[in-house]
């Protein structure tokens, strides 16, 4: 018995010891999605048309539209704005129109800033004639530097605003009686 004793203690200390040590370093991969986001929203700031039998009529679009809108597509986007008519046009009147009928306009809009600690900043769009009802594009950002934010939200930029102003020639005293209106659609297309 001694003897499978021995064996037993002699084996015992021949048996292969493990310890167990603590990792000097680790890893493990966190990730998230950011959403896309590419919105307008469009606030309308009105116009006023006040004629005059002395010829002094007056047409007001200053602000008539106010932008919100945010984008995140890194390649950009365009901001266009797609009029119903490229006129103003007496309400009730179809078929031939005659120049009392519509009155010709222009737009110009504000230039902005992006939401950017490094400044960013898009031109403004200069007044142009609006002809027709195809879409004019106002605004182009190309591979941006950062998100772009526009709004009257908290943390967002000062959204630019749109002027409506008269054609070249245009008088609105010219213009039979009756309200006048246009259908502006603004959108935002990821470049």
């Amino acid at each position: 018995m001694k003897l499978l004793q021995k064996i037993i203690i002699t084996l015992m200390c021949l048996a292969p010891t493990s310890a167990v040590y603590a990792s000097t370093s680790g890893s493990g991969e966190a990730s998230g999605t950011v959403t896309a986001v590419n919105e307008i929203a469009v606030t309308l700031g009105g116009i006023s048309i006040t004629t005059s039998e002395s010829g002094a009529g007056v047409f007001n679009g200053t602000d008539a539209y106010t932008l919100d809108f945010s984008n995140n597509n890194s390649a950009g986007y365009v901001v266009n704005v797609t009029p119903s008519n490229g006129y103003f046009l007496i309400a009730g009147q179809s078929g031939d129109l005659v120049d009392g009928d519509m009155i010709n306009y222009k737009i110009a809009c504000d230039g902005y800033s992006t939401l950017s600690s490094t400044s960013e900043t898009v031109s403004a769009y200069n007044e142009t004639a609006i002809s027709g009802s195809g879409a004019v594009n106002i605004y182009t950002v190309s591979n941006p530097v950062a998100a772009t934010c526009v709004s009257s939200d908290a943390g967002c930029n000062t959204p630019p605003s749109c002027d409506i102003t008269l054609g070249d020639d245009e008088d609105v005293d010219e213009n039979f009686g009756g309200a006048f209106s246009e259908t502006l659609t603004f959108e935002i297309v990821n470049s």
